[in-house]
């Protein structure tokens, strides 16, 4: 399997991920021997791990990091990355590239192949449809198979026999009403008897919204006086990672203090997957106002299933 994104243990960059790992840990629990190749990078994704006994992850591929463009790399980083998946498909019986990401068709073509595209948005996972030459494509929904068909397909007659739409996004298992767990609460030294906590469950970035939520709680506290709600913001997974990363938060607790509002917006550790759902119990609103056109994909789904309404921006599929 292969994943241009780095990977983690008990914690996801993103949806994408998440559903990445749900796929290699049904293959593995089904007896079938899983091996992920996925992007290298310090501090925090160098070491190999296993999520079953049966599904290793191999931190191995030097595309660049932090997203986006990964091929903004040194050519040779590109050539090995290449060179690492033939190589690992020679032991292999089938490929799966989740998301698309790797655009060199020949390193797979001898072995059974399937592509899971999870958007229409990411330059990589465009050029990874179009540059189709697999035995399947999956897309989570039936307008994205309209999508593919109609742009892609133009240019691949047989398109049509080997897309497949698998409705795999929202896992109703994971995400149902729960009540919010001591430790979450702890971790994050919160105290639910004295705040209503407003969630911001993205990472901080001008179109999924960040902006919009601190004027969103200026006017809350200046004018209606809700002096009793604290907004909760995960630091992105990134931070620290990058110069400019580091600058944009600057620049947001700069923005943020000088309008009075430190006390209000509370920023803390990325939340795991497994902790998503009490996450979302702790919330009395979720608040999903970018103007990004895929904003947070699943992000307001995910909090209606744990029982806590969303306020959703009126752009892209949540119309």
């Amino acid at each position: 399997m292969f994943s241009m994104t780095p990977l983690f243990a008990s914690k996801s960059m993103g949806g994408a991920q998440k559903q990445l790992k749900k796929v290699a840990l049904h293959l593995a629990e089904t007896g079938h021997q899983v091996t992920v190749l996925c992007t290298y990078r310090q501090p925090d994704a160098s070491e190999t791990f296993y999520w079953h006994p049966r599904a290793q992850v191999l931190p191995i591929l030097r595309f660049k990091q932090p997203f986006p463009e990964p091929y903004d790399t040194p050519i040779y980083n590109i050539a090995n990355a290449i060179y690492d998946v033939i190589d690992h498909m020679q032991h292999g019986d089938a490929y799966y590239s989740h998301d698309g990401g790797l655009i060199f068709p020949f390193v797979h073509q001898h072995k059974p192949s399937t592509v899971s595209l999870r958007s229409v948005l990411f330059s990589e996972t465009l050029q990874s449809g179009f540059l189709f030459n697999t035995d399947a494509l999956i897309v989570p929904a039936p307008y994205t198979a309209q999508v593919w068909q109609a742009t892609a397909g133009q240019f691949y007659p047989q398109l049509p026999e080997r897309i497949h739409t698998i409705l795999n996004g929202l896992d109703f298992e994971r995400y149902h009403p729960n009540v919010f767990t001591e430790n979450l609460i702890k971790r994050l030294s919160l105290a639910p008897e004295k705040y209503r906590y407003l969630l911001y469950p993205h990472r901080p970035d001008e179109a999924k919204g960040i902006r919009q939520t601190i004027l969103l709680v200026e006017k809350l506290v200046k004018e209606y006086g809700y002096t009793d709600i604290r907004v909760l913001i995960p630091q992105w997974i990134d931070t620290g990672l990058a110069a400019h990363v580091k600058a944009y938060y600057d620049g947001l607790a700069r923005d943020i203090a000088e309008r009075g509002l430190t006390d209000f917006l509370v920023f803390h550790e990325w939340i795991g997957d497994d902790d998503m759902s009490a996450y979302f119990a702790l919330g009395s609103l979720t608040l999903v106002l970018g103007n990004y056109v895929e904003t947070f994909g699943n992000t307001p789904y995910e909090s209606l299933a744990c029982g806590t309404p969303a306020l959703v921006a009126n752009v892209g599929a949540y119309r």
